[in-house]
């Protein structure tokens, strides 16, 4: 894969990272949206390494980006007193919980299945639903962070495996 390559995957990464779509399938698309000839073994072997050091970046960038809130994060570890920075951080804990286990138990056949642009696409249309009825059921303007329970906020994380979707969170309500 050549630099230009890469730099085209992490600009399409970095842009659909923070929207709820997966940045992994639009990751498998983008070579096959502008016709590269990648090599087959290239997408088995090295496609999760390569998406584990694009998420690091886009990571990194939303470290620094948010810097100020996550040293109120860590601060509020050695301080009772920041109690709604220790609950956003116990409410990211748990949320990362599924998807930590999910990546553990199925890292072989995601690989597989995310490799591939035809599973990739499907996955985004299956995906694109449950985002499309997930805004039609969910209740605008009604919840903030603040309001979110524990349980929602395990399960955020476990319906929509690909990332967040706030309009699932009706169900778990």
């Amino acid at each position: 894969m050549s630099f230009f390559q890469t730099f085209i995957i992490a600009i399409v990464q970095g842009i659909t990272e923070l929207f709820p779509v997966s940045s992994v399938a639009h990751s498998v698309l983008t070579p096959y949206i502008f016709h590269w000839n990648l090599d087959p073994e290239f997408l088995k072997v090295n496609f999760l390494p390569f998406m584990v050091m694009l998420h690091l970046g886009t990571a990194l960038a939303l470290f620094t980006y948010f810097g100020r809130e996550w040293i109120d994060i860590v601060k509020s570890v050695f301080d009772a007193r920041q109690r709604n920075s220790r609950r956003l951080l116990k409410l990211i804990i748990i949320g990362s919980i599924p998807a930590g286990l999910i990546g553990v138990i199925l890292e072989k056949p995601l690989t597989n299945i995310f490799s591939n642009v035809t599973s990739a696409s499907i996955f985004l249309i299956v995906n694109g639903c449950l985002l499309f009825f997930g805004e039609k059921i969910r209740r605008h303007g009604t919840r903030s962070i603040k309001n979110l329970s524990y349980r929602q906020a395990f399960c955020h994380w476990l319906v929509p495996i690909s990332g967040p979707c706030t309009g699932v969170l009706a169900f778990w309500g």
